[in-house]
């Protein structure tokens, strides 16, 4: 367990944190309080923080304002500051695992808010994850991360923290969504309509397409950035027995690896329903379910009808290429992006086909 099972960790949180909660109640603003203090809202942020130490000067103003006692306000001070000596030694696993987590990208991507000290990033690293100590977190995602198709490298090991926290948002994302009880015959008769919007070149568009045809499917769709150290591109994850949740990171930012991936995990929840989480990335060694789902997308992509077709391109054959993409419904960079899969053109060819994402579009989805 962690160290501040020993006492109420609200005690942990800095005085400030209870004289904001006491603004929210009054429903003053963060000026009112200010101006009523006589200071400045930086030092209000700062107190909040715990960076600025109440003495009886402090006290007294706050007792003022908030009608607490100055003995309270003391009180609340030094209680604080004796229980950050209290948890300032975590134990050793505590600390490993907080070194292994992508913090500072789990704050630059607004998924947890920048803590003020080793307690308190402890505190709020386990919030995030739903857990109350280290090993409930090992119990909920370090040993089903481990039973992964993915987990077959030794180096994958050390990235557990961070693909946990990708997936975690995943989760977060969904949490208020809502779907219809999960249908895989729906689901494949709804694949053609999903294929056609490949040809959108804008996700901000095709996206809550992509959203609302897969819930009348009973599938959760979750766009989460991929945090340091997160290989992974996409996954299939399913948070219950008939609740399926794919999860994109959009690692590469073109329309034919976006799309490979999205119709790779339509094929783990149509051929392997039995596996409670299988992760798409390229450091993975190719196992036969991976092989499956591969197929499966480019059965999807450029049906088997025209396979023939498409092994008579070149990179030269600019024409062939857009009629082919017209002829099967899909973009042209779906078809470039297979030619290169193929080994029929190179990799470098024909990129000015793709279309190009940006997070600065992808942030609000």
């Amino acid at each position: 367990m962690s160290n501040l099972s020993s006492f109420n960790a609200d005690w942990v949180s800095p005085p400030g944190a209870t004289l904001l909660d006491f603004m929210e109640e009054q429903g003053k603003t963060l000026r009112q309080l200010a101006n009523e203090m006589e200071c400045s809202i930086s030092l209000l942020k700062n107190l909040s923080q715990g960076s600025i130490i109440i003495d009886s000067d402090l006290a007294n103003t706050l007792s003022q304002v908030t009608g607490v006692s100055t003995k309270f306000w003391l009180s609340r001070e030094e209680q604080y500051r004796e229980n950050l000596k209290k948890v300032s030694l975590l134990k050793s696993d505590e600390s490993e695992w907080l070194s292994n987590l992508p913090t500072a990208d789990m704050v630059n991507l607004g998924w947890i808010q920048k803590p003020d000290n080793k307690a308190r990033k402890l505190i709020t690293c386990l919030d995030y994850f739903g857990v109350v100590s280290v090993d409930h977190w090992r119990s909920k995602y370090a040993n089903m991360i481990g039973e992964t198709a993915f987990r077959i490298s030794d180096k994958f090991s050390h990235k557990q923290e961070s693909i946990a926290s990708w997936l975690r948002q995943g989760e977060i994302q969904v949490s208020s969504h809502h779907c219809l009880p999960w249908d895989k015959d729906k689901l494949i008769e709804t694949i053609p309509n999903l294929r056609s919007l490949t040809k959108d070149p804008n996700p901000v568009s095709f996206i809550p397409k992509l959203r609302a045809l897969l819930a009348d499917c009973g599938v959760l769709l979750a766009i989460v950035r991929s945090p340091r150290h997160c290989p992974a591109s996409g996954a299939a994850y399913w948070l219950g027995r008939n609740k399926p949740l794919i999860i994109m990171s959009f690692k590469y930012l073109t329309d034919d690896h976006f799309w490979f991936t999205f119709f790779h995990e339509i094929g783990h929840l149509v051929l392997h329903p039995n596996y409670s989480l299988i992760l798409e990335t390229s450091e993975a060694t190719l196992s036969d379910i991976e092989d499956e789902a591969n197929k499966f997308s480019e059965n999807i992509l450029i049906p088997t009808e025209y396979e023939r077709e498409l092994q008579k391109l070149n990179s030269t054959d600019l024409r062939g290429i857009l009629k082919l993409a017209r002829k099967i419904g899909v973009s042209n960079g779906i078809v470039v992006g297979q030619l290169q899969h193929k080994s029929i053109i190179p990799k470098s060819a024909l990129r000015k086909l793709k279309v190009s994402y940006s997070w600065k579009d992808l942030v609000i989805l």
